[in-house]
């Protein structure tokens, strides 16, 4: 009975040892990933290399056809996941979305990522991952909504100064928090969208249009299941409404 104990008790020790040890490994390459990333971002911060391959390809054919007008959409991960875009006359759409991206990030992108293209008009759909934050500092809400209001409102003004039109969507909200997100979401991130949303509703200018995304993708304050992928992204469905919208915009 004693050796039974013992031999328990040693193949428990032996489960605890590993499951340990699973979850250091674990906890080794999430850090090993993290900085990874964080020196990536030391070294260029607004990314700018991500699409340098393509922008050059895009340079050398700039001009090839007058009567196309290119529109450029610049913005995060809602962005960078809309590998389909409509097929309009007339018009080319280049995805200029890079994951993970604040409106900071994005700001700094424009010389390389629009202007250097010689792009005719700009989607921008940007402002999630800087809202994200205030889950994990909550005392700077406020600055860190007129922050995004700031980049949003430098970033039209750089645009319209040479003379490229500007199509503002309202920043897309997130859907009912699934996964990680269940333990790192607050109720207010949902409100910071609504103040976003309501401030680029506000933009009167002729040449700034406004696109609406939230109104067929939300039931609410969040987007709708049945147009998400997680918390965070639209799936096929979600990206077949933008598409609709874009039909719209440019018929």
């Amino acid at each position: 009975m004693m050796f039974k104990k013992l031999l328990l008790s040693k193949f428990f020790i032996i489960f605890i040892s590993s499951v340990l040890l699973l979850l250091s490994l674990t906890l080794l390459k999430i850090s090993h990933k993290v900085y990874s990333e964080m020196l990536e971002v030391r070294l260029d911060p607004s990314e700018q290399s991500f699409y340098f391959q393509d922008n050059l390809s895009l340079q050398s054919n700039s001009g090839l056809n007058s009567n196309v007008k290119r529109v450029v959409l610049l913005g995060d991960s809602r962005i960078q996941m809309w590998d389909e875009f409509p097929e309009l006359d007339g018009y080319e759409f280049i995805n200029r979305g890079i994951g993970g991206q604040t409106t900071g990030q994005a700001k700094l992108r424009i010389q390389s990522d629009i202007l250097a293209i010689n792009a005719d008009a700009v989607i921008l759909q940007v402002g999630i991952n800087d809202l994200k934050a205030i889950a994990f500092i909550p005392d700077k809400r406020d600055q860190i909504i007129q922050t995004v209001k700031d980049n949003l409102q430098s970033m039209i003004e750089t645009l319209l100064v040479q003379d490229i039109d500007v199509y503002l969507m309202t920043v897309i909200p997130a859907s009912t928090p699934q996964g990680k997100w269940y333990f790192l979401w607050s109720d207010d991130i949902d409100s910071a969208v609504v103040n976003i949303n309501n401030w680029i509703k506000t933009i009167e200018n002729d040449q700034v249009i406004i696109l609406d995304a939230t109104t067929n993708l939300t039931n609410g304050l969040k987007t709708d299941k049945e147009y998400s992928l997680d918390t965070l992204h639209l799936n096929e469905t979600g990206y077949n409404i933008l598409n609709n919208m874009l039909k719209e915009t440019f018929k």
